[in-house]
């Protein structure tokens, strides 16, 4: 049997209903995966932000050895942060 136009256009029709759905599938996973290397991306910044702050604290330490402030190299004060 011949397929007609319409019924050669209602395939066509459930093809690209089912493309879009593939395509909106493919779209909310790459969102999802944007918003978590962006979630790590700050989580890398403020780990590389600590790293810096302790090993300019150890420089310090170094240049201006004080025994009597051990762990404000490890906890500093929140004065000492701003």
């Amino acid at each position: 049997m011949k397929e007609t136009k319409l019924t050669a256009l209602a395939r066509r029709i459930l093809e690209l209903a089912d493309s879009n759905r593939e395509l909106r599938r493919g779209l909310a996973r790459h969102e999802e995966v944007n918003r978590s290397l962006e979630i790590e991306g700050k989580r890398s910044d403020l780990l590389l932000e600590e790293s810096r702050h302790l090993q300019n604290r150890l420089q310090e330490m170094t240049r201006n050895p004080c025994m009597d402030e051990p762990l404000r190299l490890f906890y500093p004060s929140k004065s000492s942060l701003t």
